[in-house]
């Protein structure tokens, strides 16, 4: 029919061709509607991806326990550069934090002149221990402490304070808990320690000192108290008392000697 003037004429029905569109129009949709599932599943896993380590390393910072946060952190997978370096800095943040907090808890529970603990630590490594029967106390005070001051100065009096904790930390053992109860008086608290070898200590510790020559040539001696807790259930408060009542009972007597409470 090329090079001719006829014209072919194709005649269908209105509604046959209307059908023809509204099904291919469906076939469009159902491929449009199937194509935006597809990529919104595509995008809520990829969102997902990217926010699942910011989701943790968000969590983390709620832990109560700085050292359990640590551990969270550090096992956090952050896939992607962005999300890793914000690991990192987190993690840097929360040691330093860490090491900033035991620095302040070690200077809260230390006396700050004599290094040992002060009753706050000693009371906190008592009780964290939880010590139950057997435990021994000796209680520590230095004799005429006042005229060393009066007649010294308070300077001697805080050299003599450092070098006597210095003595009775080197008569005692690595678990035994040395405490500056006060003033110029000590305490010391040893685990699993029967009367017999806690009165050793003690007296160990009276020798040693009354032999030492202190700042000034001053000559120091030391009146101590010795008690041990055979009832668990008496507390560490009964046990402070008796080696308390014990030390003042050596006071009485002429001090520079050490007394047992059940000898009183």
């Amino acid at each position: 029919m090329k090079n001719t003037a006829w014209n072919v004429l194709v005649y269908s029905h209105a509604e046959s061709a209307t059908t023809i569109l509204i099904t291919y129009a469906k076939s469009v949709l159902v491929l449009l509607i199937v194509i935006i599932i597809a990529f919104s599943l595509l995008s809520y896993f990829i969102a997902s991806r990217i926010s699942l380590p910011l989701e943790k390393l968000a969590i983390s910072t709620n832990a109560k326990d700085i050292g359990a946060s640590l551990v969270y952190i550090k096992a956090i997978n952050a896939w992607y550069a962005e999300a890793d370096r914000l690991k990192k800095a987190l993690f840097t943040h929360v040691k330093v934090m860490m090491e900033r907090v035991d620095s302040l808890n070690e200077v809260a529970l230390k006396d700050p002149l004599t290094g040992v603990n002060n009753r706050l630590g000693f009371s906190t490594k008592i009780q964290n221990n939880k010590y139950g029967a057997g435990a021994s106390v000796i209680a520590i005070d230095v004799d005429f402490f006042k005229k060393i001051n009066d007649s010294f100065g308070h300077g001697v009096g805080d050299e003599v304070l450092v070098s006597l904790a210095q003595i009775i930390k080197s008569c005692c053992r690595s678990e035994d808990i040395i405490c500056r109860f006060g003033g110029e008086e000590f305490v010391v608290f040893l685990p699993n320690t029967s009367v017999v070898t806690a009165e050793c200590v003690a007296e160990r510790i009276r020798s040693v000192i009354e032999r030492t020559v202190f700042p000034n040539n001053l000559r120091v001696t030391v009146s101590a108290g010795v008690a041990t807790q055979d009832d668990p259930l008496g507390g560490i408060d009964f046990l402070l008392k008796n080696a308390d009542d014990a030390l003042y009972q050596a006071k009485r007597e002429g001090r520079n000697k050490v007394i047992v409470y059940s000898a009183i």
